[in-house]
């Protein structure tokens, strides 16, 4: 399904482009969104959406029969969780990261309440 898919989202992206200001642009734009795919699966507008949403947004979730967007899943939060363990959280640098001990750094770090 993937090899089906790429060829028609590489189509669906460079036709309006190329009709936009000029060739050069045209090229240019889908050069950077198939660029944008190939590196991490979702195309600039995912990007955007994701950002604005707060989810991870991507047209490859549509194809895999997903919604557009669904809720971004932290994998160590879940192992807590079925650990049924007590996450010890702390801010960090643009951030919350949390651990399963108390501050394993010893970086005497801020915790969240």
């Amino acid at each position: 399904m993937r090899k089906i898919f790429m060829p028609l989202c590489f189509l669906a992206i460079a036709a309006p482009a190329l009709g936009g200001c000029g060739v050069e642009t045209g090229v240019a734009i889908a050069g950077a969104s198939l660029a944008s795919y190939v590196h991490t699966d979702k195309f600039p507008t995912d990007h955007v959406a994701s950002a604005a949403s707060g989810e991870d947004c991507g047209m490859i979730n549509v194809v895999e029969g997903e919604s557009y967007c669904k809720e971004v899943v932290d994998p160590e939060m879940e192992q807590l969780k079925e650990a049924n363990a007590q996450p010890y959280c702390y801010y960090t640098l643009g951030e919350i990261t949390c651990y399963d001990t108390p501050d394993p750094y010893n970086n005497n770090e801020v915790p969240v309440q």
